[in-house]
Parts: C-alpha cells; sequence; structure tokens
C-alpha cells in the first residue's frame, strides 16, 4: 500500500463518481500502490514491462460492476507536475478511470480512448473542478 494525501476523502468521491454514472449495484475495491506494485502487476498480468497509472481487473458484467482497481501514488504525483495540476486532480482523474474501466470503457485504440476520456472529463468537470473551495 502507498500513502498519499489528497484534499478530498476517497471514499466519499467514489460515492459522488458512482451517484453521478448511476451505479448503485457492484463489488469493488481500490488499491492505492507504489511503482514496484504497479509495475509488477502489469508484467504479471498484461505482459508489460513498465509503469502505469491505473490497472483494473473488471470481473463483472455490464448488469453488475465488479473488480479490482489499483493506482500508483508515485505515478499520479509525477504526472501532477507533468500536467501541472494538483496530486488531488490527478488522483480524482485516475479514480474515474478505474470506474469507467469497470463499466466497460476500454482506452486501447484511440477512438475508445477518445470517448473514455471525454466522460472522464465530464465527470472530473462536474464533480470535481464544481467542488474545490466548496
Amino acid at each position: 500500500m502507498y500513502s498519499i494525501s489528497l484534499d478530498f476523502e476517497i471514499s466519499d468521491f467514489l460515492n459522488q463518481v458512482l451517484d453521478y454514472l448511476t451505479i448503485d449495484t457492484g463489488e469493488f475495491e481500490f488499491t492505492i500502490v507504489d511503482k514496484c506494485l504497479i509495475k509488477e502487476l502489469n508484467q504479471t498480468h498484461l505482459k508489460r514491462n513498465e509503469f502505469t497509472d491505473v490497472i483494473t481487473f473488471n470481473l463483472g458484467t455490464d448488469e453488475y460492476i465488479e473488480g479490482d482497481v489499483y493506482i500508483c501514488g508515485e505515478v499520479a504525483e509525477e504526472q501532477s507536475v507533468k500536467f501541472d495540476q494538483s496530486v488531488s486532480d490527478e488522483m480524482a482523474l485516475l479514480l474515474i478511470h478505474g470506474v469507467l474501466h469497470l463499466m466497460g470503457y476500454e482506452d486501447e485504440t484511440p477512438e475508445k480512448k477518445k470517448e473514455m476520456f471525454d466522460i472522464q472529463g465530464n465527470v472530473f468537470n462536474k464533480l470535481r473542478r464544481a467542488n474545490i473551495g466548496s
């Protein structure tokens, strides 16, 4: 497990995301990990020898969301610098991204990635940007 300081409670934010996306059933777990574990998961399960920000194991169906989401806190911190945003904003985006993967969205092709990132941006703008400072 990896510890990261955020300006929001992850469980509260995830509940807002689920409400916004009208998801009221499912079973899933989000785990914040370090670069060593995310790379190991990536190598073992996806045969990719690299760091990544999110790995999602979608075990559910269209009707029932189920799975595990691993988010790399260290990569989130690096990306926050790269994209000139707060670590909290980057983590919010990655949490949304993980939920969307659990819903069956993919980002393996440019078309699918655009669709997923458009939805991700809409959710982020509605829930995170609208609530900053409140």
